[in-house]
């Protein structure tokens, strides 16, 4: 018989799903209305969802799925996490996304939020996404406030970049820090594949694979390309 800490735990996980899908169904109603106007300039209040997740598998560790869903409006962004700041944790932030560039490649998202779970707190992040020709990359840095007494915060970045080697084939690297106020500081390296199509782009990892690997397998969905 599930306890009452699963029963919540498995609700909590619903309401992430539900919040998604509810968001999907709305962008993606909107986008088909607006699709026979002009598909390149949305006129809708939500547009251009895109969902992330990645599987890691470690030795002696349980398989953990993280998920990131992300969505636009006319002035603002949202993006919702699953596993991401810690396992169990579900957060949403809100944000301004700025396009610089001649071909607007280079993205850059300031955002606010706050996360629920193992993990409760004020998430003030920042994000940056470059998608050139021939390179494409993307780093989020977040601090981590907790609203914990007997937690700390902390500090974690994601980066990553890319070479294109092969038509939609791209070779890169990529590193994951993690700094707790106390000073200890985590770092994760690994060589990075993605095969990028209309839809969908496939990314594989093998953080620190020299010594008790985290094997990463990575699959990003676009809604309405």
């Amino acid at each position: 018989m599930a306890t009452s800490k699963n029963m919540t735990q498995r609700k909590k996980t619903a309401l992430f799903f539900n919040f998604i899908f509810l968001l999907t169904v709305i962008s993606n109603s909107s986008h088909a209305q607006l699709s026979d106007v002009n598909s390149k300039a949305p006129n809708t209040r939500f547009f251009n969802p895109n969902i992330y997740s990645i599987l890691q598998i470690q030795n002696k560790t349980d398989p953990e799925i993280t998920s990131i869903f992300w969505i636009y409006t006319k002035k603002l962004y949202f993006e919702a996490h699953y596993n991401y700041e810690e396992r169990r944790t579900f957060s949403l932030s809100i944000g301004k996304s700025f396009k610089l560039g001649k071909k607007k490649e280079l993205e850059i998202i300031p955002m606010l939020g706050g996360g629920i779970g193992q993990f409760n707190g004020i998430l003030p992040s920042l994000s940056l996404v470059y998608e050139g020709q021939n390179i494409r990359g993307s780093s989020q840095s977040q601090y981590l406030i907790t609203l914990e007494k007997y937690k700390i915060n902390q500090f974690s970045n994601w980066t990553q970049i890319g070479h294109k080697i092969y038509k939609k084939v791209f070779l890169g690297v990529s590193d994951i820090i993690t700094i707790p106020n106390n000073g200890t500081i985590n770092n994760l390296f690994s060589p990075a594949i993605s095969i990028k199509t209309r839809k969908f782009i496939f990314e594989g990892y093998a953080y620190n694979f020299w010594d008790n690997p985290l094997w990463a397998i990575g699959m990003q969905y676009n809604f309405t390309r």
